[in-house]
């Protein structure tokens, strides 16, 4: 019986279903990238957590003379929009960092506000910081004539 109750106190706190995520993220998949979503539940109210990690296709890079994993926006932008408009509607909102990132992702395309072609050197890496432990990562892809993510990207969702 105390099962029961305690049963029936958390009936109405779920998680979010995140096989529709990955329905969601299906089109980047299929373009290569890898992708890992991650649940957190919590029974204390407004403390669910998406965790999600888009990693790189990886590249053979001369510079450095091994495999590197890239992201270019392009490829993932219209996804990654899609995404966070849907988790806004089930009540989660992405936090500060992955605002950041995402908006610096965005900038970075001919056309945007801060086109990368104008404002940062092509020879070298560009950090971009958007916490006080996290950065974003820009490479310049000589072959593609474009801008593109080193590594991976990680954003998290709250629930709000």
């Amino acid at each position: 019986m105390k099962y029961l109750n305690s049963y029936k106190l958390f009936e109405s706190k779920s998680m979010l279903d995140s096989n529709i995520i990955s329905d969601i993220m299906v089109d980047i998949i299929d373009l290569g990238y890898n992708c890992h979503v991650e649940t957190d539940w919590w029974s204390e109210e407004g403390r669910n957590g998406i965790n999600i990690c888009i990693y790189g296709i990886d590249e053979y890079d001369k510079k450095i003379g091994c495999d590197v994993g890239y992201i270019y926006p392009d490829d993932v932008l219209e996804t990654i929009e899609r995404l966070v408009d849907y988790l806004k509607s089930e009540g989660y909102d992405l936090d500060e960092i992955g605002k950041k990132e995402v908006e610096l992702i965005k900038n970075c395309g001919t056309g945007s506000k801060l086109h990368l072609d104008r404002e940062w050197p092509k020879n070298r890496d560009v950090k971009k910081r958007t916490g006080t432990n996290s950065q974003v990562t820009f490479r310049f892809d000589e072959e593609k004539n474009k801008w593109k993510v080193c590594y991976s990207l990680g954003l998290y969702f709250r629930e709000s």
